[in-house]
């Protein structure tokens, strides 16, 4: 897969997960909630999906369904790298 196909994949997952949370509020009334009308709550999420692609460029996925579970959890694997959960030497090695 090319670079751009990778970013690409990742860019519509992460979009994805926010189009499955918005069909879930539309199922229980014809609103949204105020969040998903905030400029500031979109480009966020905008921002988190081209992270997501550029993510998925660097850990190079083999296979698109790959690079749109990048997309899915980058939200999930930022937070992590900020928490130091991932990628973090154990305390146990020298």
């Amino acid at each position: 897969m090319s670079p751009q196909e990778q970013f690409l994949w990742a860019f519509l997952g992460s979009i994805a997960t926010l189009l499955v949370v918005a069909d879930r509020h539309f199922a229980n009334g014809p609103s949204l909630p105020k969040r998903f009308r905030s400029p500031g709550f979109l480009v966020n999420r905008l921002l988190l999906a081209v992270v997501a692609g550029v993510l998925s460029i660097a850990l190079d996925p083999a296979a698109p369904i790959q690079a749109v579970y990048f997309g899915i959890t980058a939200p999930l694997l930022v937070r992590g790298w900020m928490e130091g959960r991932i990628f973090s030497r154990p305390d146990n090695q020298d």
